[in-house]
Protein backbone atom coordinates (compact mmCIF):
# COMPACT_ATOMS: atom_id res chain seq x y z
CA UNK A 1 0.00 0.00 0.00
CA UNK A 2 3.02 2.30 0.65
CA UNK A 3 4.90 1.26 -2.35
CA UNK A 4 1.51 2.17 -3.80
CA UNK A 5 1.17 5.92 -2.72
CA UNK A 6 4.47 6.55 -2.94
CA UNK A 7 4.20 5.88 -6.77
CA UNK A 8 1.16 7.69 -6.72
CA UNK A 9 2.67 10.82 -5.29
CA UNK A 10 5.68 11.13 -8.06
CA UNK A 11 3.46 10.46 -10.59
CA UNK A 12 1.25 13.76 -8.99
CA UNK A 13 4.49 15.91 -8.69
CA UNK A 14 5.75 14.62 -11.71
CA UNK A 15 2.51 16.34 -13.82
CA UNK A 16 2.87 19.26 -11.65
CA UNK A 17 6.34 19.81 -12.72
CA UNK A 18 5.31 19.39 -16.04
CA UNK A 19 2.52 21.61 -15.83
CA UNK A 20 4.55 24.05 -14.57
CA UNK A 21 7.19 24.03 -17.24
CA UNK A 22 4.09 23.95 -20.21
CA UNK A 23 2.74 27.07 -18.20
CA UNK A 24 5.41 29.70 -16.67
CA UNK A 25 2.33 31.51 -15.69
CA UNK A 26 1.44 29.40 -13.11
CA UNK A 27 5.01 29.83 -11.70
CA UNK A 28 4.72 33.54 -10.89
CA UNK A 29 4.56 34.28 -7.50
CA UNK A 30 3.69 38.16 -7.43
CA UNK A 31 2.03 40.32 -10.42
CA UNK A 32 0.50 38.36 -13.34
CA UNK A 33 2.31 38.16 -16.89
CA UNK A 34 0.23 36.50 -19.12
CA UNK A 35 2.78 37.35 -22.29
CA UNK A 36 5.62 35.14 -20.76
CA UNK A 37 6.15 32.35 -22.77
CA UNK A 38 9.42 30.22 -20.64
CA UNK A 39 10.46 29.31 -17.43
CA UNK A 40 13.48 31.42 -17.49
CA UNK A 41 11.44 34.11 -17.59
CA UNK A 42 9.10 33.27 -15.08
CA UNK A 43 12.19 33.24 -12.90
CA UNK A 44 13.13 36.62 -14.03
CA UNK A 45 10.11 37.55 -12.83
CA UNK A 46 10.03 36.12 -9.47
CA UNK A 47 13.67 37.51 -8.32
CA UNK A 48 12.33 41.12 -8.49
CA UNK A 49 12.75 42.60 -5.50
CA UNK A 50 11.07 46.41 -4.62
CA UNK A 51 13.90 48.61 -3.65
CA UNK A 52 12.68 52.42 -3.27
CA UNK A 53 9.31 52.76 -2.88
CA UNK A 54 7.81 51.34 -5.90
CA UNK A 55 10.19 53.61 -7.76
CA UNK A 56 13.43 51.47 -8.16
CA UNK A 57 13.60 47.62 -8.23
CA UNK A 58 16.11 44.80 -8.42
CA UNK A 59 15.67 42.18 -10.49
CA UNK A 60 18.17 38.75 -11.51
CA UNK A 61 18.00 38.32 -15.31
CA UNK A 62 17.85 34.71 -16.09
CA UNK A 63 16.12 34.44 -19.69
CA UNK A 64 17.66 34.33 -22.95
CA UNK A 65 17.15 37.87 -24.62
CA UNK A 66 18.42 36.86 -27.50
CA UNK A 67 20.83 39.64 -28.73
CA UNK A 68 22.57 37.15 -31.13
CA UNK A 69 19.18 37.01 -32.88
CA UNK A 70 18.19 40.45 -32.73
CA UNK A 71 21.87 41.43 -34.23
CA UNK A 72 21.34 38.88 -36.84
CA UNK A 73 17.58 40.45 -37.62
CA UNK A 74 19.09 43.89 -37.21
CA UNK A 75 16.50 46.53 -36.67
CA UNK A 76 17.36 50.35 -36.91
CA UNK A 77 14.28 51.78 -34.82
CA UNK A 78 13.06 51.28 -31.92
CA UNK A 79 9.66 50.09 -33.43
CA UNK A 80 12.26 47.45 -34.88
CA UNK A 81 13.38 45.68 -31.82
CA UNK A 82 10.21 45.96 -30.22
CA UNK A 83 8.39 43.88 -32.68
CA UNK A 84 11.82 41.66 -32.89
CA UNK A 85 10.89 41.02 -29.25
CA UNK A 86 6.83 40.83 -29.20
CA UNK A 87 7.41 37.92 -32.25
CA UNK A 88 10.31 35.81 -30.35
CA UNK A 89 9.99 36.55 -27.13
CA UNK A 90 6.59 37.54 -25.84
CA UNK A 91 3.85 39.89 -26.56
CA UNK A 92 5.37 43.37 -25.49
CA UNK A 93 2.73 46.51 -25.71
CA UNK A 94 3.50 49.53 -27.95
CA UNK A 95 5.83 51.61 -26.21
CA UNK A 96 7.51 54.90 -26.89
CA UNK A 97 10.94 55.39 -28.84
CA UNK A 98 13.12 56.56 -26.43
CA UNK A 99 13.26 60.28 -25.81
CA UNK A 100 15.86 62.93 -25.58
CA UNK A 101 16.74 61.98 -22.08
CA UNK A 102 18.85 65.04 -20.73
CA UNK A 103 21.71 63.57 -18.59
CA UNK A 104 25.40 63.90 -16.82
CA UNK A 105 28.14 61.67 -16.92
CA UNK A 106 31.89 61.70 -15.45
CA UNK A 107 34.65 59.47 -14.75
CA UNK A 108 37.67 59.91 -11.90
CA UNK A 109 39.92 58.17 -9.65
CA UNK A 110 39.38 57.27 -5.84
CA UNK A 111 42.04 58.25 -3.51
CA UNK A 112 42.89 54.75 -3.55
CA UNK A 113 43.27 54.43 -7.24
CA UNK A 114 39.90 52.84 -8.18
CA UNK A 115 38.03 54.26 -11.64
CA UNK A 116 34.64 55.77 -10.29
CA UNK A 117 31.94 56.68 -13.36
CA UNK A 118 28.46 59.08 -11.96
CA UNK A 119 25.78 59.23 -14.20
CA UNK A 120 22.14 61.29 -13.79
CA UNK A 121 19.49 60.71 -15.43
CA UNK A 122 16.72 63.25 -16.55
CA UNK A 123 13.68 63.62 -18.30
CA UNK A 124 10.21 65.10 -17.66
CA UNK A 125 8.38 61.54 -16.57
CA UNK A 126 6.30 62.98 -13.38
CA UNK A 127 7.10 60.00 -12.05
CA UNK A 128 9.97 57.34 -11.54
CA UNK A 129 10.06 53.85 -12.13
CA UNK A 130 13.27 51.94 -13.01
CA UNK A 131 15.26 49.42 -11.86
CA UNK A 132 18.79 47.37 -11.42
CA UNK A 133 19.03 44.86 -14.12
CA UNK A 134 21.71 42.01 -13.37
CA UNK A 135 22.32 40.04 -16.55
CA UNK A 136 24.78 36.92 -17.05
CA UNK A 137 23.93 36.00 -20.41
CA UNK A 138 26.37 33.39 -20.82
CA UNK A 139 28.04 32.16 -24.51
CA UNK A 140 31.43 34.14 -23.55
CA UNK A 141 29.24 37.42 -22.66
CA UNK A 142 30.15 39.48 -19.71
CA UNK A 143 28.02 39.91 -16.86
CA UNK A 144 26.50 43.58 -16.20
CA UNK A 145 24.68 45.14 -13.75
CA UNK A 146 22.93 48.33 -15.93
CA UNK A 147 19.49 50.72 -14.72
CA UNK A 148 16.45 50.08 -17.06
CA UNK A 149 13.70 53.15 -17.63
CA UNK A 150 10.51 51.41 -17.23
CA UNK A 151 8.34 54.14 -18.46
CA UNK A 152 9.99 53.51 -21.65
CA UNK A 153 7.96 50.03 -22.01
CA UNK A 154 4.66 51.87 -20.68
CA UNK A 155 4.67 50.18 -17.26
CA UNK A 156 2.74 53.04 -14.94
CA UNK A 157 3.66 53.87 -11.54
CA UNK A 158 3.90 51.68 -8.56
CA UNK A 159 2.73 49.13 -10.73
CA UNK A 160 4.98 46.01 -10.65
CA UNK A 161 3.89 44.78 -7.37
CA UNK A 162 0.75 45.81 -7.27
CA UNK A 163 -0.81 41.91 -7.68
CA UNK A 164 -2.96 43.24 -10.58
CA UNK A 165 -0.34 44.93 -12.95
CA UNK A 166 0.48 42.43 -16.27
CA UNK A 167 4.74 42.53 -15.82
CA UNK A 168 5.05 41.03 -19.10
CA UNK A 169 6.93 44.00 -20.23
CA UNK A 170 9.62 43.48 -17.93
CA UNK A 171 11.42 41.34 -20.02
CA UNK A 172 12.15 43.72 -22.81
CA UNK A 173 14.34 45.41 -19.80
CA UNK A 174 17.49 44.37 -21.21
CA UNK A 175 16.94 46.92 -24.33
CA UNK A 176 15.41 49.58 -22.49
CA UNK A 177 18.99 49.91 -20.29
CA UNK A 178 20.55 53.35 -20.54
CA UNK A 179 23.97 52.68 -18.64
CA UNK A 180 25.82 49.90 -16.91
CA UNK A 181 28.73 48.43 -16.01
CA UNK A 182 30.25 44.92 -17.07
CA UNK A 183 32.19 42.65 -15.40
CA UNK A 184 35.50 43.87 -16.80
CA UNK A 185 35.06 47.35 -15.81
CA UNK A 186 33.76 48.42 -18.67
CA UNK A 187 31.00 51.13 -17.98
CA UNK A 188 28.91 53.09 -20.32
CA UNK A 189 25.89 55.41 -20.46
CA UNK A 190 23.77 57.59 -23.37
CA UNK A 191 23.53 60.84 -23.52
CA UNK A 192 20.93 63.02 -25.71
CA UNK A 193 21.81 65.58 -28.34
CA UNK A 194 18.47 67.60 -29.06
CA UNK A 195 19.91 69.55 -32.17
CA UNK A 196 21.42 68.15 -35.32
CA UNK A 197 21.50 65.97 -37.69
CA UNK A 198 20.47 61.81 -36.08
CA UNK A 199 22.92 59.43 -36.67
CA UNK A 200 22.59 57.19 -39.08
CA UNK A 201 24.99 55.00 -41.45
CA UNK A 202 24.66 52.84 -44.43
CA UNK A 203 27.40 50.28 -45.21
CA UNK A 204 25.55 47.50 -46.98
CA UNK A 205 28.08 44.70 -45.33
CA UNK A 206 26.93 45.98 -41.62
CA UNK A 207 23.82 45.19 -39.55
CA UNK A 208 21.66 47.87 -38.38
CA UNK A 209 21.26 48.28 -34.67
CA UNK A 210 19.40 51.23 -33.21
CA UNK A 211 20.58 53.46 -29.88
CA UNK A 212 19.31 51.05 -26.92
CA UNK A 213 20.71 47.49 -28.53
CA UNK A 214 23.85 49.45 -28.92
CA UNK A 215 24.17 49.83 -25.09
CA UNK A 216 23.02 46.12 -24.41
CA UNK A 217 25.71 44.98 -27.09
CA UNK A 218 28.32 46.77 -25.75
CA UNK A 219 28.14 46.10 -22.19
CA UNK A 220 27.88 41.93 -23.13
CA UNK A 221 30.75 42.27 -25.71
CA UNK A 222 33.35 44.77 -25.06
CA UNK A 223 35.87 44.30 -21.98
CA UNK A 224 37.58 48.20 -22.73
CA UNK A 225 36.83 51.06 -24.47
CA UNK A 226 38.90 50.29 -27.74
CA UNK A 227 37.16 46.92 -27.97
CA UNK A 228 33.92 48.99 -27.48
CA UNK A 229 34.96 51.18 -30.68
CA UNK A 230 35.91 48.13 -32.54
CA UNK A 231 32.68 46.94 -32.11
CA UNK A 232 31.35 50.03 -32.82
CA UNK A 233 32.92 49.77 -35.98
CA UNK A 234 31.05 46.90 -37.24
CA UNK A 235 27.32 48.35 -36.80
CA UNK A 236 25.44 50.39 -38.53
CA UNK A 237 23.83 52.83 -36.08
CA UNK A 238 20.66 54.23 -36.21
CA UNK A 239 20.02 56.88 -33.25
CA UNK A 240 16.61 57.25 -33.77
CA UNK A 241 13.84 56.10 -36.80
CA UNK A 242 15.47 56.59 -40.13
CA UNK A 243 12.76 58.85 -40.94
CA UNK A 244 13.85 61.34 -38.26
CA UNK A 245 16.41 64.15 -38.65
CA UNK A 246 16.99 65.80 -36.00
CA UNK A 247 18.17 65.22 -32.68
CA UNK A 248 21.17 62.03 -31.80
CA UNK A 249 22.69 60.82 -28.66
CA UNK A 250 26.48 60.21 -27.64
CA UNK A 251 28.11 58.08 -25.59
CA UNK A 252 30.62 58.19 -22.56
CA UNK A 253 32.49 55.30 -22.22
CA UNK A 254 35.16 54.09 -19.77
CA UNK A 255 36.84 50.48 -18.58
CA UNK A 256 39.33 49.60 -15.56
CA UNK A 257 42.14 51.01 -17.06
CA UNK A 258 40.51 54.56 -16.42
CA UNK A 259 40.46 55.04 -20.17
CA UNK A 260 37.38 57.32 -20.81
CA UNK A 261 36.27 58.87 -24.20
CA UNK A 262 32.91 60.29 -25.77
CA UNK A 263 31.87 58.95 -28.66
CA UNK A 264 29.38 60.64 -31.30
CA UNK A 265 28.54 60.41 -34.50
CA UNK A 266 28.69 63.66 -36.71
CA UNK A 267 27.61 64.28 -40.60
CA UNK A 268 30.02 65.01 -42.92
CA UNK A 269 28.96 68.10 -45.36
CA UNK A 270 27.19 66.48 -48.65
CA UNK A 271 27.39 62.88 -46.82
CA UNK A 272 24.09 60.90 -46.12
CA UNK A 273 26.05 58.16 -43.46
CA UNK A 274 27.24 59.39 -40.02
CA UNK A 275 30.76 58.81 -39.22
CA UNK A 276 32.32 57.81 -35.65
CA UNK A 277 34.22 60.27 -33.49
CA UNK A 278 35.77 59.70 -30.12
CA UNK A 279 36.84 62.47 -28.32
CA UNK A 280 38.98 62.24 -25.13
CA UNK A 281 36.91 63.65 -22.12
CA UNK A 282 36.13 62.64 -19.02
CA UNK A 283 32.76 64.24 -18.74
CA UNK A 284 29.82 65.18 -20.81
CA UNK A 285 26.12 66.80 -20.86
CA UNK A 286 23.45 67.02 -23.59
CA UNK A 287 26.27 68.97 -26.11
CA UNK A 288 28.60 67.94 -28.68
CA UNK A 289 32.28 68.16 -28.07
CA UNK A 290 33.29 66.98 -31.34
CA UNK A 291 35.63 70.13 -33.04
CA UNK A 292 33.02 72.10 -35.06
CA UNK A 293 30.31 70.73 -33.73
CA UNK A 294 30.01 72.55 -30.10
CA UNK A 295 27.72 74.73 -31.93
CA UNK A 296 25.49 72.55 -33.31
CA UNK A 297 23.70 71.70 -29.74
CA UNK A 298 25.46 73.03 -26.74
CA UNK A 299 22.86 71.74 -24.42
CA UNK A 300 23.74 71.24 -20.45
CA UNK A 301 26.70 73.65 -20.62
CA UNK A 302 26.23 75.05 -17.24
CA UNK A 303 26.22 71.36 -16.18
CA UNK A 304 28.84 70.60 -18.14
CA UNK A 305 30.79 73.51 -16.34
CA UNK A 306 30.18 72.64 -12.87
CA UNK A 307 31.57 68.91 -13.68
CA UNK A 308 34.30 70.19 -15.13
CA UNK A 309 35.18 73.27 -12.60
CA UNK A 310 34.84 70.23 -9.66
CA UNK A 311 37.36 67.73 -11.82
CA UNK A 312 39.68 70.17 -12.41
CA UNK A 313 39.79 71.50 -8.32
CA UNK A 314 39.97 67.74 -7.34
CA UNK A 315 42.70 67.10 -9.96
CA UNK A 316 40.21 64.22 -11.06
CA UNK A 317 40.18 62.36 -7.51
CA UNK A 318 37.75 62.29 -5.25
CA UNK A 319 35.85 59.43 -3.06
CA UNK A 320 32.36 57.60 -3.98
CA UNK A 321 30.57 60.19 -1.77
CA UNK A 322 32.06 63.09 -3.49
CA UNK A 323 30.95 61.83 -6.63
CA UNK A 324 27.45 61.52 -6.01
CA UNK A 325 27.22 64.75 -4.16
CA UNK A 326 28.22 66.43 -7.27
CA UNK A 327 25.81 64.53 -9.08
CA UNK A 328 23.49 65.97 -6.69
CA UNK A 329 25.00 69.24 -7.42
CA UNK A 330 23.72 69.04 -11.19
CA UNK A 331 21.08 66.71 -10.63
CA UNK A 332 17.28 68.69 -11.40
CA UNK A 333 13.62 69.04 -10.50
CA UNK A 334 11.36 68.27 -12.54
CA UNK A 335 9.71 71.32 -14.76
CA UNK A 336 7.16 69.95 -16.88
CA UNK A 337 7.56 72.35 -19.63
CA UNK A 338 11.08 71.03 -19.83
CA UNK A 339 11.98 68.23 -21.63
CA UNK A 340 15.45 67.96 -19.90
CA UNK A 341 14.49 68.49 -16.09
CA UNK A 342 14.17 66.08 -13.09
CA UNK A 343 16.67 63.54 -12.77
CA UNK A 344 15.09 59.75 -11.83
CA UNK A 345 18.08 58.11 -10.56
CA UNK A 346 21.84 58.94 -9.46
CA UNK A 347 24.52 56.08 -10.09
CA UNK A 348 28.13 55.89 -9.30
CA UNK A 349 29.87 52.80 -10.26
CA UNK A 350 33.02 51.82 -9.58
CA UNK A 351 35.32 49.84 -12.40
CA UNK A 352 37.52 48.53 -10.23
CA UNK A 353 35.73 47.08 -7.26
CA UNK A 354 32.20 46.30 -9.45
CA UNK A 355 30.47 47.93 -7.24
CA UNK A 356 27.33 50.40 -7.49
CA UNK A 357 25.89 52.88 -5.61
CA UNK A 358 22.50 54.52 -7.06
CA UNK A 359 20.42 57.76 -5.50
CA UNK A 360 16.53 58.01 -6.62
CA UNK A 361 14.84 60.57 -7.59
CA UNK A 362 17.02 62.91 -5.46
CA UNK A 363 16.95 61.19 -2.31
CA UNK A 364 20.73 61.53 -1.65
CA UNK A 365 20.32 60.26 1.92
CA UNK A 366 19.08 56.89 1.41
CA UNK A 367 21.93 55.30 -1.10
CA UNK A 368 21.66 51.77 -2.70
CA UNK A 369 24.23 49.53 -2.57
CA UNK A 370 24.86 46.71 -5.50
CA UNK A 371 28.30 44.80 -6.29
CA UNK A 372 28.36 42.70 -9.30
CA UNK A 373 29.48 39.15 -8.44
Amino acid sequence: MRRILFIALAFTLVVAAASCSSNPQKMLKGNPAAAIKTVAQAKTLNSLKNEKDSKFYYIDYRADYMLDELLEAGGNSYEAVMGFLSKNMLNVPAAEEVPEVACSAFTARTPEGDVIYGRNLDFKFTYTLAMMLRTNPGKGNYKALGIAGLQFIKLPPASLDDGETDISPLIAAPYVTLDGMNDKGFALSVLALSKGPSAKQYDPEKKDVYTTTLIRYLLDRAATVDEAIELLDGVNFFAKDPESEKGSYHFLLADASGKTVVVEYILPEGEESSVVSVVDANCVTNGYLSEGWDEVCHGGADRLQTLRDFLDVKGGVMTEEEAMQLLASVSRGLNPEELTSNTHWSVVYNLTKKTATVCVARDFDNPLKYTLK
